[in-house]
């Protein structure tokens, strides 16, 4: 193979591969929509997002009082209530949240209730996983 030819896999590789990371680390983002007030800045990794706060990611729409963004992380810590609506469908409230973007993992405390069409769930912990829709709670729960 000549060296011509090569250099042209080779940069076709490299785009395909840039287009392709640029393309998960979007599916990543937290993006901010509002927030009355917002602390720090990007450069330092966290904002504190305060007041009428709404991020959005994907699919789901997530509203607290407040709320500390870590931009490197991907990563939301939500306090004071919290909501968290996922296409209409699955409704998640709670007096703070802990949400990964990278695993996609939601970790809501104390007074949580989980709503879909079907159900409640009411608890005091619960860990969900958005991409399976799935619900987990290590402790006592009540289901209606």
């Amino acid at each position: 193979m000549n060296s011509s030819r090569c250099l042209k896999i080779s940069f076709v590789l490299s785009f395909t591969w840039v287009l392709f990371s640029g393309s998960l680390l979007a599916q990543k983002k937290i993006n901010v929509e509002r927030a009355n007030f917002i602390r720090g800045s990007n450069e330092r990794n966290v904002q504190r997002l305060i007041e009428d706060v709404l991020v959005t990611h994907q699919d789901i729409d997530m509203t607290s009082d407040s709320m500390y963004l870590y931009n490197i992380q991907n990563r939301v810590v939500a306090y004071g209530h919290v909501h968290v609506n996922q296409s209409d469908s699955v409704h998640l409230y709670s007096d703070s949240l802990s949400y990964s973007s990278i695993d996609q993992v939601a970790v809501a405390y104390e007074n949580v209730r989980l709503y879909d069409s079907t159900s409640t769930l009411y608890t005091d912990l619960l860990h969900y996983d958005r991409r399976l829709r799935r619900a987990t709670y290590p402790d006592r729960g009540k289901l209606v």
